[in-house]
C-alpha cells in the first residue's frame, strides 16, 4: 500500500512567494512527499496555483490533496448552513481538479444529539437542495449553448422574457427566472467547461446520495469501511492489562457524597448546590441570591438531599420518574440551572408538579402518601415502583385541574399531616388510607372550604413540632402533640392565625429543632436561618414571629426546606409578635 507524508494545514499561506514554485524543494528538505492545500476559511487558490502546482506535482512524485472548509456541516437544523456546505463542497471539488489533488478532505459535521433518522432526513433535504441546484446548472448551460440567442430575446422582449425563453428553449419558470436573474455580463461571460463540470459532478453525487438513502447494505458498507481504516491507521496491541479483582466497582464509590439544595423552577429548570455555598443566619434576615430565574420563572419547590439519595419526579399527567442526585448537573447559587427536558424524557407539555428523595436500604412495606391540591391522598407501595423505567411508569391518576402538591416516604406506622393555604390542617393515621395501585385516585384527605388548597404535607412524629411558614416570612413552632388525630375526610383545625401581615400559609415541615430552615422566596432570595432560633409555642392559633424580611416590595416566600445545622454567619434581631388565644370553634 503506498502511504505519502506531508504537512496539513498550510495552504498557501507558508509563503506565498515560494508557493508553489519551491514546493518540491521545502518537501525534499523535510524528507516529505505529499503536501496539503488548506481551505479551512474558504476556498481561495493563488492565480499561479493551477498553472504551475499539477506540473510540479507529476514531475516531483507529490501527492497532493485539499482540505475543504472547515464550516460544513451537511447535518445542521439550519438550511442556510446545509445549502452553503453543498455549495463548499462543490468549490472544493473544482479547486482540487484545478490543483491536480487526487482527494478531498471533507468534515461533514455532526448529528449533534439528533437521532439517525433525524440525521437521514436532513441528507434528503440536502440531496434535494443539490437537486435544485443541478437542475437551475441545467438551465443556464442551456444558455450557454444559445447565449446570442438568449441575450436577442431578453432585450427585445419587455414583460414576457421569462415566458418567451420557457417556451423557445424548453424551461421551466426556476431555469428561466435564474437566467433573467444574471447580470448581462456574467451571462456572456459564463464559462462553458465550469457549467458541464459542476453539472456532470452533481449529477453523479446525486445518483450516489440516492443509492445510500435506499440500500442499508450500502450504509453499512460505509461504515465498515470508515471503521475499518480508523483501526488500520490508529489501532494498535492493548497497553493495559486487565486484571480480576476481588469486588465489583460501582460508579457511585466514584463519586463523593455530600448535601445538596436542589431546586426547581415553575419553567422546569433544575439545579444541584451544595449545603456549604449556603452560610446560615439567624432569623429576620434578609437572605442571599440563591437563584437566578427569567422574569416570567419562579422558584416552585427546594429541598436537600444527598448526591447518592434517589430523586423521583412527579409530574402532572401522574408519571413518575426517577433520577440519583449526582446524575442533576451541579450549578453555583446564582445560576438558574438545567431545563428538565434535557435530563428527563418527560413528553411534550409534561411539568414536574412534585419531587420526593429516598435512599434504598432493603427495607419491606415501604409506602409513597401522595397529597394533592384538592385534598386527595393516596398511599403507594414503593415495590411498584420497581421497575421505574426512563420513560416513566403511572402513579396517580387526579382529576382534570388538580395537581400533586407533596409526597412522602412512610413505613405504614405513620400520621400523616395535611396543611392548607388558609390555615386549616388535619392529622390522621395513615392506616386510614389502604395501599392502592398505580393507576388509582386515591381518596379525600381532607375537606377544604370555598378558596382554600392544601399547600403541603407532613409525618406527625411524636416528640417534634409542627413548623409552618407564610408568605411573609412569618413562621411558629407548635409540638406535635397540639394536633389531635381525627379522620381523614374532615375540616381539620386551626393551625395558623393568618392575618393581613403575616399572609397566608405557604407551607409545612416536622422538626425537632437541630435543623436549618432554607426559605426561597419568588424572585430567587434564598435564606438559611437555624430552626431553634424560632419559638416553640404551645398554642397553634398564632401568628408566629418574623423569620425573613424582604429585599423587594411585593416578594413572598414560595417554598421551604431543611437541611442540617451549621453555626450562623451573623446575628440580626426578630420581632416578636403577640399571640391570640385559639379559636375552638375552628375544630371539628
Amino acid at each position: 500500500m503506498e502511504i505519502s507524508f506531508g504537512p496539513g494545514g498550510n495552504g498557501e499561506s507558508w509563503g506565498r512567494r515560494k508557493f508553489p514554485e519551491q514546493l518540491p524543494e521545502y518537501l525534499s528538505g523535510l524528507g516529505l512527499n505529499g503536501y496539503e492545500i488548506e481551505c479551512g476559511r474558504g476556498v481561495r487558490l493563488a492565480e499561479k496555483t493551477p498553472a504551475l502546482l499539477p506540473g510540479l506535482a507529476k514531475e516531483h512524485g507529490i501527492y497532493v490533496t485539499l482540505h475543504a472548509p472547515y464550516f460544513i456541516s451537511l447535518s445542521s437544523v439550519e438550511e442556510e448552513t446545509r445549502l452553503k456546505s453543498v455549495e463548499y463542497i462543490f468549490q472544493s471539488a473544482q479547486a482540487a481538479h484545478s490543483v491536480g489533488a487526487r482527494k478531498i478532505v471533507v468534515h461533514s459535521g455532526s448529528c449533534s444529539k439528533m437521532t439517525r433518522e433525524e440525521a437521514t432526513e436532513l441528507a434528503k433535504d440536502t440531496l434535494k437542495k443539490a437537486q435544485e441546484r443541478a437542475h437551475l446548472l441545467e438551465g443556464l448551460l442551456i444558455a450557454q449553448d444559445n447565449i446570442d440567442e438568449v441575450i436577442k430575446i431578453i432585450r427585445s422582449a419587455y414583460d414576457d422574457a421569462k415566458q418567451k425563453l420557457m417556451e423557445r428553449f424548453g424551461l421551466d419558470d426556476i431555469q428561466a427566472q435564474a437566467i433573467l436573474d444574471m447580470r448581462l455580463k456574467a451571462l456572456q461571460g459564463l464559462d462553458r467547461e465550469k457549467l458541464e463540470g459542476e453539472y456532470k459532478e452533481l449529477e453523479e453525487r446525486i445518483a450516489y446520495f440516492n443509492r445510500v438513502l435506499s440500500d442499508e447494505s450500502l450504509v453499512r458498507q460505509i461504515l465498515k469501511e470508515e471503521l475499518t481504516a480508523i483501526a488500520e491507521k490508529f489501532g494498535d496491541d492493548r497497553k493495559t492489562e486487565i486484571q480480576d479483582v476481588e469486588d465489583e466497582i460501582d460508579i457511585e464509590d466514584l463519586i463523593e457524597e455530600e448535601q445538596c439544595v436542589f431546586t426547581l423552577t415553575e419553567a422546569g429548570y433544575i439545579k444541584r448546590t451544595p449545603v456549604s455555598e449556603y452560610t446560615a443566619q439567624s432569623k429576620g434576615g434578609m437572605g442571599k441570591k440563591g437563584i437566578t430565574t427569567r422574569e416570567e420563572d419562579t422558584v416552585v419547590d427546594v429541598f436537600t438531599a444527598s448526591t447518592h439519595d434517589h430523586i423521583l419526579f412527579f409530574t402532572d399527567t401522574g408519571k413518575v420518574y426517577r433520577k440519583k442526585g449526582y446524575q442533576i448537573p451541579e450549578s453555583g447559587k446564582t445560576a438558574k440551572g438545567t431545563n428538565l427536558i434535557n435530563i428527563l424524557q418527560i413528553e411534550q407539555g409534561e411539568r414536574v408538579q412534585a419531587m420526593l428523595h429516598y435512599r434504598e436500604t432493603g427495607e419491606e412495606q415501604l409506602y409513597l402518601m401522595m397529597v394533592t391540591r384538592n385534598g386527595t391522598v393516596k398511599r403507594l407501595p414503593v415495590e411498584a415502583l420497581k421497575n421505574l423505567r426512563n420513560n416513566g411508569i403511572r402513579a396517580l391518576t387526579m382529576d382534570d385541574g388538580d395537581q400533586l402538591v407533596s409526597v412522602r416516604e412512610t413505613d405504614g406506622s405513620q400520621k400523616i399531616l395535611i396543611a392548607t393555604h388558609d390555615g386549616m390542617a388535619v392529622v390522621f393515621d395513615e392506616n386510614d388510607v389502604r395501599p392502592m395501585g398505580r393507576s388509582a385516585m386515591g381518596v379525600r384527605g381532607i375537606r377544604l372550604r370555598e378558596g382554600d388548597y392544601v399547600v403541603g404535607a407532613a409525618r406527625a412524629r411524636e416528640g417534634k413540632s409542627v413548623l409552618t411558614i407564610t408568605e411573609k416570612g412569618y413562621g411558629k413552632r407548635t409540638p406535635v402533640e397540639e394536633y389531635r388525630i381525627t379522620n381523614r375526610g374532615g375540616l381539620g383545625i386551626k393551625n395558623y392565625q393568618i392575618t393581613d401581615k403575616t399572609g397566608k400559609i405557604v407551607g409545612v415541615k416536622v422538626v425537632d429543632g437541630t435543623e436549618d430552615l432554607l426559605l426561597m422566596t419568588q424572585s430567587g432570595i434564598l435564606i438559611r436561618t437555624p430552626v431553634e432560633n424560632i419559638k416553640e409555642t404551645a398554642n397553634r392559633a398564632t401568628q408566629g414571629v418574623i423569620v425573613m424580611r424582604f429585599k423587594e416590595d411585593g416578594d413572598q416566600v414560595i417554598s421551604m426546606a431543611l437541611a442540617e445545622h451549621e453555626d450562623t454567619e451573623e446575628a440580626e434581631v426578630s420581632a416578636e409578635i403577640s399571640t391570640n388565644e385559639e379559636n375552638p370553634t375552628a375544630e371539628t
